[in-house]
């Protein structure tokens, strides 16, 4: 019997470990693709403080954000 393999989701492991490591402590940062998926759903219970643009390696430049309330 062969160990399986979890590199399906290896990627998104990876880029949110990093995101999280440039983070601040007990901010939660979220992409632009993240904020724009919240903002469709809850766009009046949801704020976001621009967290500018980080180098993410394996990914390049990434516009993150701070979630700051709900």
């Amino acid at each position: 019997m062969r160990n399986p393999r979890f590199h399906l989701f290896g990627d998104t492991v990876s880029t949110a470990s990093r995101m999280e490591s440039n983070s601040r402590p007990g901010c939660f940062t979220v992409s632009q693709a993240a904020r724009a998926a919240v903002e469709l759903e809850a766009p009046e219970e949801s704020k976001f403080q621009e967290r500018g643009g980080v180098d993410i390696k394996g990914k390049g430049m990434m516009q993150l954000f701070f979630l700051v309330g709900r």
